[in-house]
């Protein structure tokens, strides 16, 4: 069997065991658990939208109709509106039956630092490229304005968000500005782009090429992610798949 032939079957393999044994959440609907364990607890299950991106899962229902990503897809918009804290997305919420999505609880209940928050604007507003996803970004982007309005007033995304969704002044790294290019640009906040922008050239090293005062591997990632979306060296077609600028 050939390589991609080969990745195909095993990519299918793990989104069918995906299927079974991290969806769906009792009285929430199809939504998707971060794993098949550690996740569910007696009376609560933690979950992570950011761990559903909109194009994947728009990609899944493509290839496997029959499995539940259709449906899980549509949940997502639905969780954003629900867990939102002052127009920003959390980190991580968690469903209970009966009281719907919360802050986490007990020792888990912490803020949200986005390292974790900040996957979520570039991974959900890229969902936008997916025709059947077009009006799940919509509500999605309706749900955080927070970020959006933040950036009108500061001139760098903050370094945390706290459980109740009050930002922090200390402005996070450069990352950051990077990962939100997307989600700026799906607001048509121009300006808010170019101001990222020059905070990210700001922070290069042109002898290394690489980002931020002190270089990280996250920041390098997110600064390749977000800037190589912005100059469509890849894009997401109208089922999802991935379209890169060097096989065309």
């Amino acid at each position: 069997m050939e390589r991609p032939a080969r990745y195909a079957t095993l990519g299918r393999r793990l989104a069918a065991l995906a299927a079974r044994k991290e969806t769906p959440i009792s009285g929430l609907g199809p939504a998707l658990l971060p794993a098949a364990a550690d996740f569910k607890f007696p009376h609560y299950w933690v979950i992570n939208p950011s761990y559903s991106p909109l194009f994947i899962l728009d990609r899944l229902a493509t290839i496997e109709p029959a499995g539940p990503w259709a449906d899980v897809a549509a949940e997502v918009p639905v969780i954003l509106e629900r867990s939102a804290r002052g127009g920003f997305a959390m980190d991580w919420t968690c469903y209970t039956s009966g009281e719907g999505l919360l802050s986490l609880p007990g020792q888990r209940q912490e803020n949200a630092a986005p390292g974790g928050q900040l996957r979520r604007y570039p991974c959900l507003s890229l969902g936008g490229h997916v025709v059947r996803s077009k009006s799940g970004r919509a509500r999605i982007l309706k749900a955080l304005p927070g970020m959006n309005f933040y950036l009108q007033h500061y001139p760098a995304p903050p370094e945390k968000i706290s459980a109740d969704g009050a930002a922090q002044a200390q402005p996070g790294p450069v990352g950051f500005s990077a990962a939100l290019l997307p989600y700026l640009k799906a607001l048509s906040n121009e300006a808010a782009v170019a101001q990222q922008l020059v905070r990210l050239k700001s922070q290069l090293d042109e002898k290394s090429n690489l980002y931020g005062n002190s270089p990280t591997y996250y920041d390098q990632n997110l600064a390749l992610f977000g800037s190589g979306w912005l100059e469509k060296r890849f894009q997401f077609g109208t089922s999802g798949e991935l379209l890169v600028r060097w096989s065309r």
